[in-house]
């Protein structure tokens, strides 16, 4: 209910579900994950850090790892520390290569921590792997349905010099 509540854009309500998940069971690693997901994709992304780390801990071989480490690095963006963003970033692409989304939030971190060069080849290997659409998907996806969140990446993007108009 909390997924599908963040992608219509209900984030109060999506948020209120996750911490009811976790509030009736609190050593599910999935509902502290969703808890983190809501949180990073509702506006609070310092209050999605504690519950994704507490879905790794519980789960460190979890089938949705990436979707943890992913909501994880994006909060780290939207928080503005994009040290961190990036070293989650890079985890993710490493550990999951194929999660498309990982490369473009690598992408808008690299280009907001003045590495446009790196990101470059980021995005070289990026369309390598994904052809074509992946440049498609630059301007967002239904999880960024927050307007400022979508500018941020964008703005990330254009510092990497990968924003297409």
């Amino acid at each position: 209910m909390a997924y599908a509540l963040t992608l219509m854009g209900r984030h109060d309500e999506a948020m209120t579900e996750a911490d009811l998940a976790v509030g009736l069971d609190p050593n599910s690693a999935l509902a502290h994950a969703w808890k983190g997901f809501t949180h990073t994709f509702g506006g609070r992304p310092r209050e999605a850090i504690e519950p994704l780390k507490t879905a790794i801990r519980l789960s460190p071989f979890d089938p949705g790892m990436s979707l943890f480490l992913h909501s994880l690095g994006r909060a780290y963006y939207w928080m503005g520390d994009y040290p961190a963003a990036v070293a989650t970033a890079r985890q993710v692409c490493q550990s999951h290569p194929n999660l498309q989304s990982a490369y473009r939030t690598l992408l808008a971190r690299l280009g907001q921590t003045g590495q446009a060069e790196e990101a470059q080849c980021v995005m070289a290997e990026a369309l390598e792997r994904f052809g074509g659409e992946f440049q498609s998907h630059l301007r967002g996806n239904a999880a960024e349905n927050r307007v400022e969140d979508r500018e941020h990446l964008i703005e990330g993007y254009r510092k990497a010099g990968v924003f297409i108009e």
